[in-house]
C-alpha cells in the first residue's frame, strides 16, 4: 500500500523537525507507513546511538523512542489476513536493538525500550517467537535504573502466556522463570560496607511485588507443566545465598505470616523459599519420580532448610511419598531429623499427624529413634524434665495412634501440661504467646494485697504457649500498678518476698503512673525498695520466679534498672518530684547499688548509645547525675550559692566510677557534660583534659558518643572540646551518626562565630580542608535542615545567612574552573549546594555564577524540583528584568542534562514570569526544549504569548 504524496511530504517533514516528529509517532496507526518509515531509516539501530544514558556529563537521563508506540500499534494487527510479514520485521527490530552495543560495547539501557518489546511479544502468537528472542530477557533486565516496567509486564503477561500444552511454550516458560527469579550480587560504597559488614549485597532482579502476584497466581500452573529443572535452578539460587545450616530454618513452611513477612523483609533467599515451596508442592502432585529424587536429597543435605522442605511436601503428600519417609527414618539422616526438632519441629508435627494404620514394626522403629534422640539432647539443667518435654511433644503428633496417645499420657501426668511441636520462632496467629492471666485486672485489684502476693509465690506457668502464664499475669499486675498505683503502694510491705518480675512490673507501673502525672507517696516506694535490695537474697538472686521462662527468669538487674528510672522520674521539678527529705533516702539507694553493682565483662560495644540506656549501671549512674543536679538546683533555689554544687560524695562516687573504668560512667560524662558543668566547673575540666590520653580508645569513643547525642553544642562547652572534635574529623567511628553529629557541631561553631573559613586553626576550616566529599555534603544538608530556625523571623538571621552564602561562594571557587573535569561526587556537592538557594535574598551577578554553575547537576542529588521551587521565589526579588535574564539562562543551563517536571506549577509561574518580563527568547526555548521531550504541559501558556491559535 504506497503513500500518497501528502504523506509523502509528511515523512520529509519529520525528518526535519523532531518536534513533528514526536507528535506524527503519537497518531500514526495505521499498518501501512512501517515500511515507508523503515525505508527512511526511522527504525534503524543509528537511532540507538541517541538512546543511551548522556554519559558525557556522567548524568543518567532515559530518553524516549518515539517510534515505540507505533510499533505495538503493528503489533497489533499482525493478526488480521495479510499482515503476517510484520511479524518478522517486529522480531528483528527485537533482536538487533536488543543485541547493538555502543563504543564501550555496553547494551543499551533503556527501559522504556523493553517495555515495549515485552507488549509487543504479547501480541505475537507463541509459536512465531523463537527461544533466542525469550532469552534476550536478561539483557532487558540489566539496568542501572528501576526496571518495573519491564520486569512486571515480563512476569504477569509474558510468562503466563507460554503456561500452554505445548513443549516448545513450556521450554520459553522455564527460560522466563529462571531470568526473572536470577539474583544480582552488587558491589556496596564503602561507607555501606563499613556499616554492614560485608563488601557486596544482593537483590532479585525483579521486584518481589511482581514476583509474588505471578507465582501466587501460576505456580499452580507452573508445577503441573514445567519439568524439575524449575526448580533445581531455585534450589541452586537459595544454596548460593544460605549462610548457615540453620538458615531459613526458623519460621514454619506452614505459616503465612512468615511468608508476608518474608515479602516484607524483601530477602532473596525468603522469597525464593516462597516461590520454591508454591511451585514444588504443585510438582509433586504431578511429578512423583522426579520430585521424589529431589526429597531423596533433599532429606540427607546438611542444610537444615532442605530437610524441613522434604517434611512439608511429604506432610501433604503422605500417599505419595510415605514411603520415602521411612526409608530415610531407619539411616542416619532420620536421626539427624528427630534431633533438630527445633527447627523442622512444625512440619515434622504435620507429617507425623498424617501417618495412619503404623504397623507394629513402624511404631517399634520410632519409638526407638525417639528414645535415642531424646537421650542426645545436651541440656544438663533439669535435663530429665527436657528429655520427657521433648518425647511429650513427638507422642502429641503421633497420639492419633492409641499406643503413642497412652505414652503422651502417660507423661502429662507427669508434666501437667500439654505439649506439641512448634517451629522455632511462631509467627501465626496467636502470635509468640499467648498471654493469658489466671487473675484479671479486676480480680487483682479485689484481693488484698496479702492474698495477692501469696498467689505471686505459688504461681507457675501452665503452659507457655497457652497459658495461663507468668508473661500473662505479670503483664496484668503492670497494668494495674499503672492505672491504680495506690493499690500497691498502700501495702508495698506485702510483697518483700515476691519475684523479680511482679515487683518490676509494679514499680514500672508506678513510673509509667509518674509520666501520667499521677501522684505517690515517695516515701512508701523508697522505704520498701530500700528493704527489698538491702537483703543479701536479691544480689544473690533468689527471688528468680522461673528460670528459663522469658519474664520469670528476670534477675536483680531487672529491678536495679527500673529503680534508677524510677529515681531519674522523681528529679523532674514539679509536684511529681521525690521531695527534699527524701534526698538523702534516694542517694542512699544509688550508693547501695553502687556498692553492691558488679562491673559487667568487658565487650565489644558498636553503639554506647544504646549499650548504655539499656544497662543497670548505665541507669544508675544516669540516676546519680541527675539527682546531684536536683538536689543543687534546689539548695541554689534557697539561697545556698556555691561554685562546687554538688555534694563531695556524688562527686567521690562518679571518680570511682571513671577510675575502675566503666564505661558506661565515660558515656554518661559526655552526656551530661553540660549538667556536671554547671555541678563542678573545674571537675569537668579536669576530666575534658585527662581524656586526651584516652583519644581513640573505647572509653574516649563512649565519651565522645555520650557528648554527640545530646545534638546540643554549648559556646562554653565548645571550646573546651577543641582538642576531641579535631581528632574525631580522622577517627573512624563505629556507627555512621557520630560522625554526622561532630559535624553539626562544628557547623554550628562555624554559624555562631566560634569558627571561620580563612583561619588555619579553625575546625570548620581544617574540616574543609579535608575534603571528605560525605562531609561536604553533610555540612550543606546540616545548614539547609536549619532553613527554620533561621529563616523564622521575618528578615531571617542575616549575619548566620551571610556566614551560609560564604560557605557557598568557597565551593563555587573550588569547581568554578573545572565545570568540565568533575567527578560523579562533585558533581553531587554542586547537586546538594544549589537547595542553600532558598537563603538568597535575591539573585544578583554572584549568586547567579553560583546557581548557573550548579544548575545543569540539580538532579545527581535528585533535589530539581526545590531548585524549581526556589527559583520561582526569587523571580519576586530584585530587579525584575535582570532577575529574568539570570533564570531564564539558569533554568536553560539545567535543560541541557535533563527536563524535570515536578511540579509543573512552579515551572508554569517561572515562564510565565519570563514572559511579563519580556524575556520571550528565554521563555520560548525553554518551552520548545519540553515540547521536544513530549511534555506538553506549556504549550497553552506559549500559545498564548505567541499569539497561536489552536
Amino acid at each position: 500500500m504506497s503513500l500518497t504524496p501528502k504523506e509523502e511530504a509528511v515523512l520529509d517533514l519529520i525528518r526535519k523537525d523532531l518536534t513533528y516528529e514526536n507528535y506524527f509517532f503519537k497518531k500514526v496507526t495505521d499498518i501501512k507507513w512501517f515500511y515507508p518509515l523503515k525505508e527512511k531509516g526511522f527504525f534503524s539501530l543509528s537511532k540507538l546511538a541517541g538512546l543511551k544514558p548522556a554519559k558525557k556529563e556522567d548524568y543518567f537521563i532515559v530518553p524516549f523512542w518515539n517510534i515505540l508506540p507505533y510499533l505495538e500499534q503493528v503489533s497489533q494487527q499482525i493478526n488480521i489476513p495479510g499482515n503476517e510479514k510484520y511479524i518478522d520485521e517486529l522480531l528483528t527490530i527485537i533482536k538487533e536493538v536488543s543485541n547493538y552495543r555502543d563504543e564501550n560495547n555496553q547494551h543499551i539501557d533503556n527501559y522504556y525500550i523493553w517495555y515495549y518489546f515485552v507488549k509487543i511479544l504479547c501480541n505475537i502468537p507463541n509459536n512465531k517467537i523463537p527461544i533466542d528472542i525469550i532469552k534476550l530477557i536478561p539483557i532487558w533486565l540489566d539496568s542501572k535504573f528501576n526496571n518495573m516496567l519491564q520486569g512486571a509486564e515480563i512476569a504477569t503477561k509474558l510468562l503466563p502466556k507460554f503456561l500452554t500444552d505445548n513443549s516448545e511454550d513450556i521450554q520459553k516458560a522455564e527460560s522466563i522463570i529462571k531470568s526473572i527469579t536470577a539474583i544480582i550480587f552488587f558491589p556496596l560504597s564503602e561507607e555501606q560496607a563499613k556499616f554492614l559488614g560485608k563488601k557486596e549485597d544482593v537483590r532479585l532482579v525483579i521486584n518481589s511485588y511482581w514476583l509474588k502476584e505471578a507465582f501466587d497466581k501460576y505456580s499452580e500452573i507452573i508445577g503441573q507443566k514445567c519439568s524439575k529443572s524449575v526448580v533445581e535452578d531455585l534450589i541452586s539460587k537459595i544454596k548460593n545465598l544460605l549462610t548457615s545450616e540453620i538458615d531459613l530454618a526458623y519460621y514454619s513452611l506452614f505459616d503465612k505470616l512468615a511468608d508476608e513477612l518474608e515479602f516484607c523483609i524483601d530477602e532473596p533467599k525468603s522469597i525464593l523459599n516462597y516461590i520454591l515451596k508454591r511451585v514444588l508442592l504443585s510438582m509433586a502432585k504431578n511429578n512423583i519420580n522426579d520430585v521424589k529424587d529431589l526429597l531423596n536429597k533433599f532429606l540427607i543435605d546438611k542444610y537444615l532448610y532442605f530437610p524441613k522442605m522434604a517434611l512439608y511436601i511429604i506432610s501433604q503428600n503422605v500417599d505419595s511419598y510415605e514411603d520415602l519417609f521411612w526409608e530415610v527414618l531407619n539411616t542416619e539422616a532420620g536421626n539427624f531429623i528427630l534431633e533438630n526438632t527445633l527447627y523442622l519441629g512444625d512440619e515434622l508435627k504435620h507429617l507425623l499427624k498424617n501417618l495412619r494404620d503404623l504397623s507394629d514394626e513402624q511404631k517399634e522403629m520410632l519409638n526407638l529413634k525417639i528414645e535415642r534422640a531424646a537421650e542426645k539432647i545436651q541440656i544438663k539443667e533439669q535435663r530429665e524434665k527436657y528429655i520427657a518435654r521433648y518425647k511429650q511433644e513427638i507422642y502429641q503428633a503421633l497420639s492419633h495412634d492409641s499406643y503413642f496417645k497412652n505414652r503422651y499420657d502417660e507423661i502429662k501426668k507427669i508434666s501437667g501440661v500439654d505439649a506439641e511441636l512448634q517451629p522455632a520462632i511462631k509467627m501465626e496467629e496467636p502470635s509468640w504467646v499467648i498471654k493469658t492471666s489466671p487473675l484479671t485486672k479486676e480480680e487483682i485489684i479485689k484481693i488484698p494485697n496479702d492474698k495477692l502476693s501469696e498467689f505471686l509465690v505459688e504461681f507457675r506457668t501452665r503452659d507457655e504457649w497457652e497459658g495461663p502464664s507468668i508473661d500473662g499475669l505479670s503483664d496484668v499486675i503492670y497494668e494495674v500498678a499503672k492505672e491504680m498505683p495506690d493499690k500497691f503502694i498502700d501495702d508495698l510491705n506485702s510483697f518483700k518476698n515476691t519475684g523479680f518480675i511482679y515487683v518490676y512490673e509494679i514499680l514500672r507501673g508506678v513510673k509509667d503512673a509518674l509520666n501520667e502525672k499521677k501522684i505517690i507517696e515517695w516515701n512508701k516506694v523508697l522505704e520498701f525498695i530500700e528493704f527489698y535490695i538491702g537483703r543479701k537474697e536479691f544480689w544473690e538472686d533468689k527471688f528468680i520466679v522461673e528460670k528459663g521462662n522469658l519474664l520469670g527468669g528476670a534477675d536483680h538487674h531487672w529491678i536495679v534498672g527500673i529503680v534508677a528510672e524510677l529515681i531519674q522520674y522523681g528529679t523532674r521539678g514539679d509536684e511529681r518530684a521525690i521531695p527534699e527529705q527524701l534526698f538523702e533516702k534516694a542517694k542512699k539507694l544509688i550508693f547501695l547499688i553502687l556498692d553492691n553493682l558488679k562491673v559487667e565483662e568487658d565487650k565489644e560495644i558498636t553503639d554506647y548509645v544504646t549499650y548504655t540506656i539499656n544497662t543497670s549501671s548505665g541507669k544508675v549512674i544516669s540516676a546519680l547525675i541527675l539527682l546531684a543536679l536536683r538536689i543543687a538546683l534546689f539548695s541554689e533555689k534557697k539561697g545556698i550559692l556555691r561554685d562546687i554544687k554538688w555534694e563531695p560524695e556524688f562527686k567521690k562516687r562518679y571518680d570511682e566510677l571513671l577510675n575502675i573504668k566503666i564505661i558506661e560512667g565515660f558515656f554518661c560524662l559526655g552526656r551530661y557534660l553540660s549538667e556536671l558543668y554547671y555541678l563542678d566547673r573545674e571537675w569537668v575540666k579536669e576530666k575534658i583534659k585527662n581524656l586526651e590520653n584516652e583519644k581513640g580508645n573505647k572509653y574516649w569513643e563512649a565519651f565522645m558518643q555520650g557528648y554527640l547525642s545530646t545534638g546540643k553544642v554549648y559556646g562554653y562547652l565548645y571550646n573546651l572540646m577543641n582538642s576531641h572534635y579535631e581528632y574525631g574529623l580522622s577517627y573512624n567511628f563505629k556507627t555512621r551518626r557520630n560522625i554526622e553529629f561532630l559535624i553539626q557541631h562544628i557547623c554550628l561553631g562555624y554559624l555562631h562565630h566560634n569558627e571561620t573559613l580563612d583561619d588555619s586553626s579553625s575546625l570548620f576550616k581544617k574540616l574543609i580542608d579535608l575534603w571528605n566529599p560525605a562531609q561536604i555534603k553533610e555540612i550543606i544538608r546540616f545548614f539547609w535542615m536549619q532553613r527554620n530556625n533561621i529563616l523564622k523571623e521575618i528578615a531571617g538571621d542575616k549575619i548566620v545567612i551571610e556566614r551560609i552564602l560564604q560557605f557557598w561562594n568557597m565551593i563555587y571557587e573550588k569547581y568554578k574552573d573545572k565545570n568540565e573535569n568533575l567527578l560523579n561526587e562533585d558533581k553531587q556537592i554542586l547537586s546538594a549546594i544549589s537547595e542553600l538557594a532558598l537563603f538568597l535574598p535575591q539573585i544578583d551577578e554572584k549568586s547567579f555564577k553560583w546557581l548557573k554553575l550548579s544548575a545543569r547537576y540539580v538532579n545527581e542529588s535528585y533535589v530539581s524540583p526545590f531548585f524549581i521551587e526556589y527559583l520561582e521565589k526569587l523571580k519576586d526579588k530584585g530587579d525584575n528584568k535582570q532577575t529574568a535574564k539570570y533564570i531564564g539562562e539558569i533554568f536553560l543551563e539545567m535543560l541541557k542534562n535533563f527536563t524535570p517536571w515536578y511540579k509543573e506549577e512552579h515551572i508554569l509561574s517561572i515562564v510565565e514570569f519570563l514572559y511579563s518580563s519580556n524575556e520571550s527568547k528565554y521563555a520560548n526555548e525553554i518551552c520548545n526544549e519540553y515540547a521536544k521531550k513530549g511534555h506538553e504541559f506549556l504549550k497553552e501558556i506559549y500559545n498564548k504569548y505567541n499569539l497561536i491559535s489552536e
